[in-house]
């Protein structure tokens, strides 16, 4: 079977899956699935909590866990993200030059450096691991970092959206920072 023949699937990046915190995810996910979309999860980080929700044990989804720690992932993450740079030099150096031009207003650089390298993962296994599911499009629920998944948008043959967090609601009593 050629890449062309697998079924469509929509990929979801999330912070962690599963997570207690975050039934509302895993409900979207169960809904989705019964509405016929096939999906596939990329979690960020492992699950942390050694229990879930009964919606997380009704869904089908395959999940793929990027490499979560920026020490103990790095051979990994390099490799991919140097093969990704190799495939497509112009484009990974746009999104380095985006992640730089931000980085130093970036609370946690390690953070944002990780996400980085994660997108930059994320992109290489959509465009060539025979693996992964044929990716129609990808979501990136709550994106708390947003250069790497602008380059995850940049760099994926998918078309690619993204949620952010809700904002905090402001009042006279807590008036905008701005």
């Amino acid at each position: 079977m050629t890449r062309q023949d697998k079924p469509i699937t929509l990929g979801m990046v999330l912070k962690g899956f599963p997570r207690v915190s975050e039934t509302f995810i895993s409900n979207e996910i169960q809904l989705l699935e019964e509405q016929g979309f096939r999906i596939h999860i990329f979690s960020m980080r492992q699950p942390r909590e050694n229990f879930s929700n009964a919606s997380v044990k009704r869904i089908e989804a395959g999940v793929t866990y990027l490499p979560e720690y920026l020490l103990k992932g790095l051979p990994t993450l390099l490799n991919h993200n140097l093969r990704l740079f190799f495939s497509m030099p112009l484009r990974y150096l746009r999104c380095v030059s985006l992640l730089l031009s931000r980085f130093s207003q970036a609370p946690k650089k390690h953070t944002w450096l990780k996400h980085f390298l994660q997108a930059g993962y994320l992109v290489h296994l959509v465009r060539t691991d025979p693996g992964t599911p044929d990716i129609s499009h990808i979501h990136a629920h709550f994106a708390h970092t947003p250069a790497p998944w602008q380059c995850t948008r940049r760099g994926c043959t998918a078309s690619t959206s993204v949620s952010r967090p809700t904002p905090r609601t402001y009042t006279p009593r807590n008036p905008a920072p701005w």
